[in-house]
């Protein structure tokens, strides 16, 4: 009957089910087995839950193979035991366990009744919770055998999300324990991961395989740790030490850690016989600080020696020595002191003392049933401790009283303050805290600062003040300044977890004018929620109003309205020559419920005028209106005038928070762009009018558009060209544009073609601009005439390729304006943002060829010459712009030094950037006021900012010759006065700029002064318009008595009659031409 029960299926389940019915705690179902063939569980559960333990553990699947052979010979041998998911759920808080007196460890002789061995343990998942922890492990695998009092582990691994553990070892169950085990850990870049997910700031760190080593007994064992570097990797953290300990303590002589040069020691005793107990110290070497702090690199050295002890409730910590110092960002970083806390939160500072680089913090005192702790601060390098701020800092504090009504009291002093674009100057502040719980506390907080700047914009004279004590108290801001001034006061109390206030002042003074509060409004808070009754702020006639509002963590509610607001009061933002007249009112609000937004806006103005230079026109409307609800946008704009033109707008978007889908309308009707004038800057005079018919659809980021835009019969004046005509349509299709128009610039003509794309999102687009004899002028300097053939590539690299011609230019330079004169390299302006050559790159990509023509003249600073050759310009991302070729000086005379000089050869060549250009030049004096057939010259060589230059003549001279027959046309043994018509020239050369200023204030226009003739006949002139048209000239000799008036008037542009009066008289008619 026995071994009907025991071999056979049907038996098996009988014995299962009394099982069952004898353990209510086990539930579950055996699918088949015998003790022969093994069994097969399904769905097995044991839950138990009493006073002490509260546990339910659940087997997915089960499979058990025992050896029946080996049984009957007194033996136990567990073939195979898989699990395929087992759950274990610990509701037991354990804390019983606490209560219980600790009365040390024991560990009893224990011998095996029979033999036991397990061939092969798995279970695929294995998942442990207790409270709020929880631990998955899964592919868990035991091989083992227990015999008497000997216990060998052949095999064990585990496998988890963060690592794998692989272990064997042998322990005997009887005193004194002996035993052996290695341990190889093998961490997994997951941990590292999850760690930086959670919020820690941690380094690139690898972790690579660590050794457990154990030997000894029980009661005095040695453990060995050692991770190899079998990676060569520089971050690989690499992890080795001895421990030693008991049953009662663990010592740790030392435990080493070394990452990128860096290494931690820990040298200590933990003991846990009563409580716990830790005494050790930390030396640091070379750590670097930015491996937790980036930005803050440097080097660490010191030791941290420490003390803590727990026992129950009770615990103490110490850091009895601490001393750290090294390098912090190129400062000198030094930490000293001693601090020591308990479980009552009794702390006690000992010369606390942080200095970095030239900044110093010194913490000293205790808090235990008195507060007695004073700090210390001067920071006048605050840029050491952070780059973006810079500036002084320095200050001091002190806590004393009682722990339940500390006094506390500071002082905070700053001479300037910079961070970014804010520059605080003379900041001062102050304050005292007396009790922060009983009734009668009082408070005062003091901040003064004399200025307060931000994007130029600056507040002068701020002053905060807080006093009174949380049953009543005072705030008030004042600050002062162009921009804005302002004043705030408010009253308030706070009453359980709810604050009251009221302001009873809010005046403001800015661009916008005057506003002041109409009638005090009350406000409450709460941890909640913020709630403000309505209030009104008036600048007579105009008011701004709020509503009711209430802001909280998930809702918004405010409503606002603005009433009689005149629009010139905004003139201040307007560009100059821009004028409006009207009134502006408005009125909206913002709604937010559970994160869905209801905002509403309505604004429209009085029938009003604007007025653009002498442009004047009134409008009949301007209306907004726009609304957001229900994840979708409505906006409506309509402008209408009978002089200025019309245009209408009206645009839903839907699906705001995904698809953002498109629909609208734009109408524009003859707007005349003389209102736009004043936002482009460097024009004049322009005039012209715009038209549009579109329709939109798509989405915002893809969207399609379908009809034209066109302007017509456009004009201006700008500080370069002066625009005709321009006469442009451009054709929408989708995502798409086709673009045709025609530009009259000067006396020539010009034509623009070209297409636009914006399909996915993604702009491109391709202009051609064809022209001839496009003038341009500019003041002071002279006009060209230019043929572009230009093809502007609109893609993430905008790229302009083609070519320039320019056939004619006169070029007429008398002086640079002051703008033109650039400091030296050298010079450093305070205040001033140095533009790196990085920055001051275009972002368009060039590739275009300037050539010039036969007609293309210079008349500039004694240089009369005829201009050819060309200049390839080439710029990209990586490179500033730069030119190839070579500009060329024809039939060229300079005057220089009261000399007349030649130019045989004239090249300025480029190869590289435009600053940089390399000279090639020959100058020769001119033959017919050079005696004795002498050929003498100049020649200029190398790059322009060192040239090389070289003085030569034919037939050969020395120096001293070549020089004289250079400067007075003749031999140094011959006298003359050539020397001094030299030095003549150089010097009125050098004040030719300011006759010019001089002629300015005396009414003469293009007042010079100059030399003319040679030798003998060198005479130096002043001359100027003192009248439109009419010049007039006086002259005198220098080496000779004779005195010359010329008066010069021009009839015509080109025709002019000039009068001399001299040694003789003259009436001269003079027709100009240009060849």
């Amino acid at each position: 009957m026995l071994l009907t029960l025991l071999l056979t299926s049907q038996g098996n389940r009988w014995l299962w089910q009394i099982a069952i019915s004898q353990l209510p705690q086990l539930q579950g179902e055996l699918v088949d087995g015998s003790l022969l063939h093994g069994w097969q569980f399904r769905s097995l559960q044991w839950h138990q839950s009493d006073d002490v333990i509260d546990l339910t553990v659940d087997i997915q699947q089960l499979s058990l193979s025992l050896s029946a052979e080996r049984l009957l010979h007194g033996e136990l041998l567990v073939e195979s035991l898989s699990i395929k998911r087992i759950d274990i759920v610990n509701r037991s808080s354990g804390d019983d366990s606490q209560n219980k007196e600790d009365s040390g460890i024991t560990i009893p002789s224990f011998t095996m009744p029979l033999p036991v061995e397990i061939k092969a343990l798995k279970i695929d998942e294995l998942n442990y919770s207790q409270l709020d922890s929880d631990l998955q492990l899964e592919n868990l695998l035991l091989s083992a055998r227990a015999e008497r009092q000997q216990f060998d582990i052949r095999q064990f691994a585990v496998s988890h999300a963060y690592g794998n553990l692989q272990a064997n070892g042998r322990v005997s169950l009887s005193a004194p324990y002996p035993l052996t085990a290695r341990l190889v850990i093998q961490p997994d870049d997951r941990l590292y991961d999850q760690l930086k997910t959670e919020g820690a700031t941690l380094p690139e760190i690898k972790l690579p395989d660590i050794g457990i080593s154990l030997s000894g007994t029980l009661t005095d064992y040695q453990i060995r740790l050692d991770s190899k570097d079998n990676q060569q990797n520089p971050h690989l953290l690499i992890v080795d030490g001895d421990l030693s300990g008991s049953l009662e303590q663990l010592m740790i002589q030392p435990l080493n850690a070394r990452w990128l040069q860096q290494t931690m020691s820990l040298n200590g005793q933990l003991g846990w016989q009563n409580g716990i107990e830790w005494s050790g110290k930390i030396k640091l070497s070379d750590v670097n600080p930015e491996t937790l702090l980036q930005g803050y690199p440097g080097q660490l050295s010191g030791i941290v020696a420490t003390t803590a002890s727990m026992n129950g409730q009770q615990w103490l910590a110490e850091v009895s020595q601490l001393n750290v110092s090294g390098i912090l960002r190129t400062f000198p970083v030094s930490l000293s002191g001693q601090i020591r806390a308990d479980n009552d939160l009794n702390i006690k500072a000992d010369h606390l003392d942080l200095n970095i680089g030239s900044n110093h913090l010194l913490v000293n005192g205790s808090i235990n049933q008195n507060w007695n702790l004073t700090g210390t601060l001067n920071a006048p390098g605050l840029t050491e401790l952070y780059p973006p701020l810079s500036g002084d800092l320095s200050g001091d504090f002190t806590l004393t009283g009682n722990r339940q009504s500390p006094h506390v009291e500071y002082r905070l002093n700053a001479d300037q303050l910079t961070m970014d674009t804010i520059v605080v100057d003379g900041l001062k502040s102050q304050g005292q805290l007396k009790s922060l719980t009983a009734s009668d506390n009082q408070a005062h907080l003091q901040i003064d600062a004399l200025s307060f700047n931000r994007y130029h914009q600056t507040l002068k004279a701020i002053e905060l003040s807080l006093t009174g004590n949380p049953d009543a108290h005072r705030l008030s801001l004042d600050t002062g300044g162009k921009v804005l001034s302002s004043h705030l006061q408010l009253n308030g109390s706070l009453a359980g977890q709810q604050w009251q206030g009221t302001v009873n002042a809010l005046n403001t003074q800015s661009m916008l004018g005057q506003w002041n509060l109409q009638t005090p409004f009350a406000l409450q808070a709460t941890q909640n929620e913020i709630r403000t009754e309505p209030f009104c702020l008036t600048s007579l006639p105009a008011s701004f109003c709020l509503g009711k509002g209430r802001v909280s963590q998930q809702d918004v509610q405010v409503d606002f309205s603005l009433n009689q607001f005149d629009v010139e009061q905004l003139a201040s933002f307007f560009p100059p020559h821009l004028q409006w007249e009207s009134e502006l009112n408005a009125s909206g609000g913002v709604v937010i419920q559970k994160g869905q937004p209801f905002i509403h806006l309505n604004a429209h103005t009085s029938e009003g005028v604007l007025s653009v230079n002498e442009l004047e026109g009134t409008y009949n409307k301007l209306v907004l209106n726009s609304e957001l609800k229900d994840d979708r946008l409505d906006a409506i704009l309509e402008f209408k005038s009978p002089q200025l033109g019309v245009a209408d707008l009206n645009v839903q978007v839907t699906d705001i928070q995904q698809s953002r889908l498109l629909n609208g309308q734009l109408t524009i009707d003859h707007l005349l762009l003389e209102l736009f004038q004043p936002f482009i800057p460097d024009t004049r005079d322009l005039s012209g009018s715009a038209g549009a018919h579109l329709t939109m659809s798509g989405s915002l980021h893809d969207p399609l558009l379908n009809g034209e835009l066109m302007i017509s019969d456009v004009s201006l004046d700008s500080e370069f060209c002066d625009v005709n005509r321009v006469d442009s349509r451009m054709l929408i299709q989708g995502d798409s544009a086709v673009i045709s128009g025609q530009l009259d610039i000067g006396g020539g003509h010009s034509d623009l073609n070209g297409t636009l794309s914006w399909k996915d999102g993604q702009f491109a687009g391709l202009l051609h601009l064809t022209g001839s004899d496009l003038q341009c002028s500019v003041t002071g300097i002279g006009s060209i005439w230019a043929s572009p053939d230009l093809q502007f590539n609109l893609t993430d690299t905008p790229e302009l390729v083609g070519s320039i011609t320019i056939p004619k230019a006169r070029i007429e330079i008398k002086g640079l304006p002051e703008q033109a004169v650039s400091v030296s390299d050298d010079v450093k302006v305070v205040g001033r943002t140095t533009i790196t050559e990085e920055q001051s790159r275009s972002p368009i990509a060039l590739n275009t060829t300037v050539t010039l023509g036969d007609d293309v003249r210079i008349q500039a600073y004694g240089l009369g010459s005829k201009l050819g050759g060309s200049i390839v310009l080439n710029q990209s991302d990586d490179q500033p712009l730069t030119g190839q070729g070579s500009v060329e000086l024809v039939e060229g005379r300079y005057r220089y030094l009261g000399q007349d000089l030649i130019i045989k050869k004239g090249q300025i060549i480029f190869q590289g950037p435009l600053n940089a250009p390399f000279l090639n030049l020959d100058a020769i004096r001119n033959p017919d006021v050079t005696q004795d057939n002498v050929t003498v010259g100049v020649k200029v060589t190398g790059p322009v900012k060192a040239p090389e230059w070289s003085v030569y003549s034919n037939p050969t001279l020395s120096q001293q010759e070549q020089f004289s027959y250079l400067l007075r046309g003749r031999s140094i043994q011959t006298e003359g006065e050539g020397i001094e018509s030299a030095l003549l020239g150089y010097g009125l050369g050098e004040i030719s700029q300011t006759a010019t200023k001089l002629g300015d204030q005396l009414g003469i226009k293009d007042f010079s002064v100059d030399t003319s003739g040679s030798g003998e006949n060198t005479q130096v002139s002043v001359g100027g318009y003192i009248a439109p048209g009419l010049r007039l000239q006086y002259g005198t000799g220098i080496f000779n008595s004779v005195s010359e008036v010329k008066i010069r008037y021009e009839v015509l542009p080109r025709v002019y009659l000039q009068a001399v009066s001299g040694l003789g008289q003259a009436l001269d008619v003079f027709y100009r031409f240009d060849l």
